[in-house]
């Protein structure tokens, strides 16, 4: 009985002695771990170097790992213009808010599936959050003069800055790179935008290697991302392809992007190998079979196709398509953003800053625009009798034809009443004002607007008040046309080597591109007066046809059954006849025709140039310009009768009009 107490008594004391160890130490590593906390910078923002981590090259089943939650940049809260500010931005005391603030963001870990507690900008490069390199988080809640002057003084607090030093990244001369500007609104969720950013110099690459993609077929909308495949060859081999491996990357170059698994090479191509007449060059196909990686319905990505010479890797080309997948991206924020590379090439600085508005407050502030502003043309009209018809003619009260003229020097939009008297201009500053198309209910004007030397559409109300630019892009965007229920803005931008068709909401929100034609322009839409279509202008100059398609760009058709040039089409209100302009060699006249039966009516003989016409809202008049003698005027066609009306007859260039009705 002794000896069994006396051998508890000694478990006792040798289990109490390994629970005070272990408590003990857990309590000194805790201590630790709250030491080293506080020495830790307060959040991403705090981080203005890279560390020295490029990535490794992807793995052939994975691409990059997630990088780590401090990421690589800097938030910026001091502005862009001044050197010294840039270098010493780090040393500027900051405010209790902002430091409130880079605390929220280190706590709000992203990686780890967890959402701010506050609204953040997040930004990534070369892939989406879950795959792209994490480089930091913005300044938020910086005022931004730019939000002010679209959305009004309620959303001044919306505007975020970004600095980031790509030093240890070894970003390579004249290649292309993608940020992901991520937006978190604790109302609405995430929202992001894709930027292109391309570095200066020449694309490397071995012009020697050569590479085509079959598929998916540049520019075209793809339900999913399964299969790649095309073909790759050295022509300078003389005993067989040349070709040692190739490597498909997704929204990023190699070492950046995500590497998609393992390209089968060597596939037969006798198409290829009789092309060359090279017997070497048949085994060149490629082919990469791959588990639909889920993209985002409406999203836009980027395959970045290596081919690497067999006999040394590091002799390589590359070729990059852009994909885009079918469906609408959900939108639930606005935001805008400018990429400045002005110091990547010099100090390998980038600088980001924008604004980021959740979608539901920009609707609200443009609902109360929309009601302040018919309040207000409710009263100009009622105030206005020197502008109105006879309302017994159709029962409108205002009846106008809207058109760009030059009469003072600079091309300006103009209207002017049916009868050709009182002329008023509607624009007036230093760029161009272009294409002008009036709303369906006569109350607001679509243009193309000149600005900083880039076009971008723009809205004004149909007395020239309350200007409101709604494109924001980098390329060029023209000739707008309304949708039948006012919501959408249809209009052509020139990119990528061509014309193509996009839309956008009419509050400035939501752009999305319809058309992805590489093979010719897609250009001059016109909403359908009543149904979700628009009717357009496709194919190469020379060989352009009238088109009818969806307005998310699905179910395209050709309107002629014959091959003419048909150009700038125009349907009637009730849809049953369409106007445009026919070419004949240089010259051009101007037809309309029934859609049913296909016959073509002959307008104009002119012999010159005569184009883009229009109907008027009630179907009873065409209006279109002639070019005579060095000038452009505005002619009134009646359908009816066949009288022709010059309106203005000046020496002026006076063209692309159309009407303005209202009731």
């Amino acid at each position: 009985m002794r000896v069994i107490l006396i051998l508890f008594l000694i478990l006792f004391v040798i289990i109490s002695s390994l629970f005070l160890t272990t408590f003990f130490s857990q309590m000194a590593s805790s201590r630790e771990d709250v030491e080293l906390a506080a020495e830790e910078p307060a959040g991403d923002e705090s981080i203005s170097i890279i560390p020295s981590i490029k990535p490794d090259t992807v793995s052939e089943e994975q691409g990059l790992e997630n990088p780590s939650q401090n990421g690589m940049g800097s938030s910026d809260t001091d502005t862009f213009e001044d050197e010294d500010d840039r270098i010493a931005v780090q040393e500027i005391p900051e405010t209790e808010e902002e430091q409130e603030s880079k605390v929220t963001a280190e706590q709000s870990s992203v990686q780890d599936g967890e959402d701010p507690e506050q609204d953040t900008i997040k930004i990534y490069l070369d892939g989406d959050m879950e795959n792209g390199i994490y480089l930091g988080a913005a300044s938020y809640g910086i005022d931004s003069s730019r939000a002010v002057e679209l959305y009004g003084p309620g959303l001044a607090n919306t505007g975020f800055r970004f600095k980031w030093d790509s030093t240890d990244l070894e970003l390579e001369p004249g290649s292309t790179h993608f940020l992901y500007i991520y937006y978190y609104n604790t109302e609405s969720g995430w929202d992001y935008i894709r930027k292109e950013i391309n570095i200066t110099g020449h694309k490397p690459g071995d012009a020697d290697i050569k590479i085509f993609i079959d598929e998916p077929v540049e520019q075209k909308a793809v339900e999913g991302l399964t299969n790649i495949r095309g073909w790759a060859l050295d022509i300078a081999s003389l005993d067989n392809t040349g070709i040692g491996k190739v490597r498909v990357y997704l929204d990023g170059p190699m070492d950046f992007g995500r590497q998609l698994g393992d390209v089968d090479y060597g596939i037969p191509r006798s198409g290829v190998m009789e092309f060359f007449n090279n017997e070497n060059f048949l085994y060149s196909g490629f082919n990469l079979s791959i588990e639909d990686p889920g993209l985002e319905p409406g999203s836009k990505h980027t395959l970045f196709i290596y081919a690497e010479n067999s006999g040394n890797p590091n002799l390589y080309n590359f070729e990059k398509t852009d994909i885009y997948i079918s469906g609408e991206k959900e939108q639930k924020a606005v935001i805008k953003a400018t990429v400045s590379l002005q110091d990547l090439v010099s100090d390998n600085m980038l600088y980001i800053e924008g604004y980021a508005i959740e979608l539901g407050r920009v609707e609200e502030f443009l609902q109360l625009q929309k009601e302040e502003s018919s309040t207000g043309q409710a009263a100009e009209i009622s105030n206005s009798p020197e502008d109105s018809q006879s309302s017994a003619s159709g029962g409108y009260s205002v009846k106008k034809v809207v058109f760009k003229s030059n009469r003072d020097g600079n091309d300006n939009i103009y209207s002017i009443n049916i009868d050709g008297s009182n002329w008023q201009r509607l624009t007036d500053h230093n760029g161009a004002d272009i294409y002008p198309e009036v709303s369906p209910d006569g109350k607001k004007i679509a243009d193309t607007s000149d600005i900083n030397g880039i076009w971008q559409i723009v809205i004004m109300d149909w007395n020239g008040q309350n200007k409101r630019q709604i494109t924001h892009n980098s390329y060029r965007s023209a000739y707008p046309s309304w949708s039948y229920d006012m919501k959408y803005i249809y209009f052509e931008a020139y990119l990528d080597g061509d014309w193509e068709l996009f839309r956008i909401k009419s509050d400035g929100t939501g752009q999305r591109r319809l058309t992805h034609n590489s093979g010719g322009h897609d250009w001059h839409p016109s909403g359908h007066p009543f149904d979700s279509k628009i009717i357009f202008e496709s194919g190469m100059p020379g060989h352009d046809d009238i088109y009818i398609m969806n307005h998310d760009g699905s179910a395209v058709s050709r309107i002629f059954k014959s091959h003419e040039r048909r150009r700038t089409p125009d349907l009637s209100s009730d849809s049953t006849k369409i106007t445009y302009t026919r070419y004949f060699g240089n010259n051009s006249e101007v037809y309309y025709a029934d859609i049913r039966d296909q016959n073509e009516i002959r307008i104009t003989y002119n012999g010159d140039w005569d184009g883009h016409p229009m109907f008027s809202p009630d179907g009873k008049l065409i209006v279109y310009e002639e070019r005579s003698s060095g000038k452009d005027d505005l002619i009134i066609f009646n359908i009816e009768t066949g009288e022709k009306t010059n309106i203005t007859n000046t020496g002026h260039k006076d063209s692309d009009a159309c009407f303005m009705y209202q009731k």
